[in-house]
């Protein structure tokens, strides 16, 4: 069997992943700069003529010091920027700016794929895909496959315990990539199909 070549970042299976399961609508949690919502967008629209998507993100409002005792090491754009960002796609946006324990938590939310990437830290992990965990695929970034990354450590952060807890065939962890191998997406859902698919897919 020929080798697959490596992909160069893990969210390349992110948004390879939208063309197995085909989404309407899109849940992110930390949105960063605006650019993989972009692009998980751009590339669900090939198999839908509309899509909802739902953000959620403390966006520019928090300072450099607060982001290192989250563990997110990407700059945050403002709001206005990402939206602006995402103004030719015509997609169906909304917003909740804020923490999530404010905005998430108790108002729970659902959708077809949800890529979960905010606070870095365990407990906030948790409870965020406790707020979404009816969805039909949760991808959660961050995963450490040596337990750390840049000193950030798996009994505080990363959803290494979480994805730990999870029946085995529910679960897919991304292969290595050329730009920081040890740190992969891990792929969660109860509809086991979708889990074979992305192992046949990407291994």
């Amino acid at each position: 069997m020929e080798e697959k070549l490596l992909k160069r970042i893990r969210y390349d299976f992110l948004i390879d992943s939208i063309d197995i399961i085909k989404p309407k609508n899109i849940i992110e949690i930390g949105l960063a700069q605006g650019l993989r919502l972009f692009q998980m967008i751009k590339q669900a629209f090939i198999f839908n003529k509309e899509i909802d998507f739902c953000g959620y993100d403390v966006f520019d409002t928090k300072d450099e010091n607060w982001h290192k005792i989250v563990g997110n090491g990407k700059k945050v754009f403002s709001q206005s920027y990402i939206q602006k960002l995402l103004m030719p796609l015509n997609a169906n946006i909304k917003f909740y700016p804020g923490m999530t324990c404010d905005t998430l938590w108790k108002n729970h939310n659902k959708a077809d794929l949800v890529f979960l990437d905010g606070d870095h830290r365990i407990e906030a992990i948790k409870n965020d895909f406790n707020a979404v965990k009816n969805s039909k695929v949760i991808v959660f970034d961050d995963y450490y496959i040596t337990g750390e990354h840049n000193n950030f450590t798996i009994d505080k952060y990363g959803c290494n315990e979480l994805i730990q807890s999870f029946p085995e065939n529910q679960v897919f962890i991304s292969p290595p990539t050329l730009k920081f191998p040890d740190v992969r997406v891990a792929f969660w859902s109860m509809e086991l199909k979708i889990i074979e698919d992305l192992k046949k897919a990407f291994l």
